[in-house]
């Protein structure tokens, strides 16, 4: 009886060992979950300085689309205009005299042609008679536009809305067709002028943004055109337009601080990860870098500085290829198994699509 009590015995223990052997290995091959990014090549990026000035993005010279004498001026240099605004005649008696006269023969000519239509269907008239009168009146009628036309030539109106920055002639002078009689400077259009040097020039794919500050207030600006030829001192002309209001502060002829930001594409070595997938190790900074067989490995890596937008760039330790781990680093160990989880995406809250 002893002998079986022994037995019995021994097999409850071998049974608790093999119980306990059992939990264990389940905790070790519980696994941690984490979020997995890829490495990003990096670009350095510089800020180039200049000084540019403000000038009025069009400045209109508005003439007259016909020659004569100016009958009256009706706005001053400085005064604002509106489109559409009447600013100066001219004396119109010689074209309503010729535009009345060229009524009177249109008006007979085609009673004329009608009369020639009854007697042609009452066939007493050839019917190239007829033809003839018919293009007659069409030659007169063209003609008759024509001087309807000069005549409202003779009103000069604003086709922008702006400042009258000059006015060239005043009533009596006689002006020449296409002169011009007002210029107008265009409201609300201003452009930044500023020269670049040839470095800046042949590298203008690299420019990330451009802004410019005057009285404290910085405006985000984009390229207008640029000058291909360089002038007497080798610097090339940019326009800059506003991307936004301007305000009070931006008037012709002030000053602004140009600010050209360049990006220097493919910088060897230069890799921009998530801070937070970077953690230290003996002073040492390391990243997780996620194996093929789903295994992490410790990599040390230099950091060279540490960006506004939460992102660390890596000047050494990396080659672009790998995939990292970007949210847990502090919980794993070298050689861990983890199981790897998709982020949420945020327009797909609960995963539901």
């Amino acid at each position: 009886m002893k002998s079986l009590h022994y037995l019995l015995l021994g097999a409850a223990v071998a049974l608790i060992f093999t119980s306990c052997g059992s939990g264990d290995e389940k905790a070790q091959v519980q696994r941690h979950s984490v979020l997995t990014t890829s490495v990003d090549g990096a670009s350095a990026t510089s800020a180039k300085n200049f000084t540019g000035i403000v000038n009025e993005r069009a400045e209109v010279g508005l003439g007259f689309k016909t020659a004569g004498q100016i009958a009256q001026v009706n706005v001053k240099e400085g005064q604002y205009v509106k489109a559409g605004q009447l600013l100066a005649t001219l004396d119109t008696k010689d074209y309503k005299l010729q535009l009345d006269a060229t009524q009177i023969q249109y008006d007979q000519t085609k009673r004329e042609v009608e009369r020639l239509k009854k007697l042609y269907e009452g066939k007493a008239l050839p019917g190239n008679d007829l033809d003839k009168a018919e293009s007659g009146l069409k030659q007169l009628a063209v003609q008759l536009q024509s001087y309807k036309n000069q005549l409202s030539y003779t009103r000069l109106t604003s086709s922008t809305s702006g400042y009258v920055q000059s006015v060239n002639f005043h009533r009596g002078e006689m002006v020449n067709a296409g002169t011009p009689v007002v210029n107008i400077m265009s409201s609300g259009q201003m452009q930044v002028e500023v020269n670049i040097p040839i470095a800046i020039y042949q590298n203008r794919s690299h420019i990330k943004g451009i802004k410019a500050t005057v009285a404290g207030k910085t405006h985000a600006m984009r390229i207008a055109s640029i000058t291909p030829k360089a002038d007497n001192n080798q610097l090339y002309k940019v326009l800059l337009n506003f991307l936004g209001a301007t305000g009070k502060d931006v008037t012709p002829g002030v000053n602004m601080d140009v600010e050209f930001i360049m990006t220097e594409m493919g910088v060897i070595g230069n890799h921009s990860v998530p801070l937070g997938a970077v953690f230290e190790d003996n002073g040492r900074r390391c990243v997780w870098v996620v194996n093929a067989d789903s295994t992490v490995t410790r990599r040390e890596v230099t950091v060279k500085d540490i960006a506004s937008d939460g992102t660390a760039t890596i000047t050494g330790g990396l080659d672009g290829s790998e995939t990292i781990v970007k949210a847990g680093t502090h919980a794993l160990q070298e050689g861990e198994k983890v199981r790897i989880i998709n982020q949420t995406s945020e327009t797909n809250v609960g995963g539901l699509l």
